[in-house]
């Protein structure tokens, strides 16, 4: 089976995100289809998404891969970072006190990402998303995904 693909070498946006099973394919149709940018993205998949940021030594792969990929042969003037509920990499649900503090400390490092890309990328705008588990019911679960100011 043959597919087609675009060769024009110009992907606007970077989206990093985490590697959980769980949450991949409502990611990939987010960005595709929330996002609208159908396949026009570079993937930068984690554990922990935007947790990269948190630790040096991925952080400056990361931030190499960006450089050079990204922002000086895709020419992205966007990054999009989604983290999520109950994330392994920052050690579950059951890592924190509540479930707001949880969000709140993935926040707040979503941020400091931000910041950090700003700096580094003064040209490329940074969305930040939340994937929030709005109902489970036994195995199977709803999700959203909500901006974070």
């Amino acid at each position: 089976m043959q597919y087609s693909f675009d060769n024009s070498k110009k992907v606007p946006v970077a989206v990093v995100h985490c590697l959980d099973y769980r949450f991949v394919e409502q990611t990939n149709e987010f960005v595709r289809k929330e996002l609208n940018l159908k396949g026009r993205y570079t993937p930068y998949t984690f554990p922990g998404g935007p947790r990269v940021y948190t630790d040096g030594m991925t952080r400056n792969v990361f931030l190499h891969a960006l450089r050079e990929i990204s922002v000086s042969h895709h020419k992205i003037t966007r990054a999009v970072f989604i983290a999520h509920r109950d994330c392994g990499a920052w050690g579950g649900s059951a890592a924190f006190s509540s479930l707001e503090e949880e969000r709140a400390a993935q926040e707040n490092d979503m941020r400091a990402a931000k910041k950090t890309l700003n700096r580094e990328f003064p040209d490329v705008e940074v969305d930040l998303y939340y994937l929030e588990i709005v109902s489970m019911t036994g195995d199977e679960g709803r999700v959203e995904f909500q901006p974070v100011k």
